[in-house]
């Protein structure tokens, strides 16, 4: 319920859970100290957990969500931490390395995510919600913000278009290939309107055929992921050097 770490079960400052050194559970008096990682008061982690990983590569590991905007419009990314007293960050991958989001009057950071006024194309990229409390950082969502031409859904929505019927799709046209019916375009639908259903399920799947936007979606997944992997390596590196230094006293003694 609390999460995968001591931190999240210290943090959520529930007096009938606590951590029992592997999971958040059911609070049981008991002497051993394993029995007692609760701190309701203050919820310090750094003291309830200080002989557990802080870290825990699991809570990072958030899968990424597509999100659509339409150019021009507003577009909202919903990140919201499970402490109140958590301070929430936003990042946008460039690279092998996050930036965090430059806030203004067109892109403002809510209680409860980070909303584009008007997003605009260079807005388009994955962005990181991050919270942090008592020196225990963890990363919340992921999100891909895709950002749809303003050109292209005002002709996809003209009147001339309406009743267009377009050409079956390549990857479709075979029945054993044909997959499932997609959800994503579920986004695009409630940013302009469910009575345009039918003429959003066909540009939705002309998008899906696109080769060239299929690519671009990979492309920019398998960026991420490489980053990722590298940031990864370079924490276990660092965290392997740390568990390897001899203490300050031993050196004193030598």
């Amino acid at each position: 319920m609390y999460g995968k770490a001591c931190a999240e079960c210290c943090l959520a400052r529930d007096p009938y859970c606590a951590w029992d050194g592997q999971i958040c559970t059911r609070y049981v008096p008991n002497a051993k100290r394993r029995y007692r990682r609760q701190d309701i008061r203050h919820a310090n982690p750094a003291l309830q957990c200080r002989d557990q990983n802080l870290s825990v590569e699991d809570v990072d590991m958030v899968e990424v969500r597509v999100v659509y905007g339409t150019e021009n419009n507003s577009t909202f990314l919903e990140c919201v931490p499970r402490s109140p007293q958590a301070t929430v960050t936003w990042h946008i991958q460039r690279d092998e390395h996050l930036e965090e989001v430059e806030l203004d009057e067109r892109v403002v950071k809510t209680d409860e995510g980070l909303l584009f006024r008007r997003v605009l194309r260079h807005d388009e990229g994955v962005y990181v919600c991050r919270s942090r409390e008592h020196g225990f950082s963890q990363t919340l969502s992921r999100v891909w913000l895709d950002v749809l031409q303003g050109d292209t859904l005002a002709d996809l929505l003209s009147q001339d278009n309406k009743h267009k019927i377009w050409s079956p799709c390549p990857a479709h046209m075979n029945s054993a290939n044909r997959t499932p019916s997609r959800g994503w375009f579920k986004d695009v639908l409630q940013l302009i309107g469910p009575s345009n259903l039918p003429q959003v399920e066909q540009y939705c799947e002309r998008v899906w055929c696109n080769e060239k936007l299929r690519r671009k979606h990979k492309n920019m997944m398998d960026k991420y992921r490489q980053a990722q992997e590298v940031a990864r390596k370079t924490r276990v590196s660092k965290n392997a050097g740390e568990r390897n230094r001899m203490p300050r006293d031993t050196h004193a003694v030598e």
